[in-house]
């Protein structure tokens, strides 16, 4: 009998009868906004330091999801992010929704507060580096 039932469940899975599949954006709104910042890479990068790549659609819903648990975040920060762009004034949760997890971060602490270098990989031979100092965004160069 157990045969029979998977032997059945086997052919209407084949046949695309049985699809229980979630669409993709069912599956990013039960990501954690962690989750959705390390799996997507940045707009500039092209998949460089080992990261997996993601379509242009799908960081698209990603970022769309992000703006939706933020309604307290301004018009001007969402369009941005939207956009795959940063701009002074972020704080590092819009940077990571905007861009995804960097490439590497390195992080000075003294008196004046904490100041982070943010590295991303935009090809094989050049990086852009994002400064963040006390949680916000203050500058990058390429």
């Amino acid at each position: 009998m157990k045969k029979l039932f998977f032997v059945i469940c086997l052919s209407l899975a084949i046949s695309g009868c049985a699809t229980l599949t979630m669409s993709t954006k069912e599956k990013i709104q039960v990501l954690t906004d962690d989750q959705i910042y390390s799996r997507y890479t940045s707009s500039l990068c092209g998949g460089y330091g080992g990261r997996s790549m993601v379509s242009e659609k799908e960081k698209t819903l990603l970022r769309q999801e992000i703006i939706r648990r933020h309604p307290e975040w301004p018009e001007d920060i969402k369009r941005v992010v939207l956009e795959g762009n940063i701009q002074i004034g972020m704080t590092k949760e819009q940077l990571l929704a905007s861009w995804g997890d960097p490439d590497n971060i390195n992080r000075s602490v003294g008196s004046w507060g904490v100041h982070e270098q943010w590295i991303y990989a935009a090809s094989y031979y050049k990086q852009i580096y994002v400064y963040v100092e006390n949680g916000i965004l203050t500058s990058w160069q390429n």
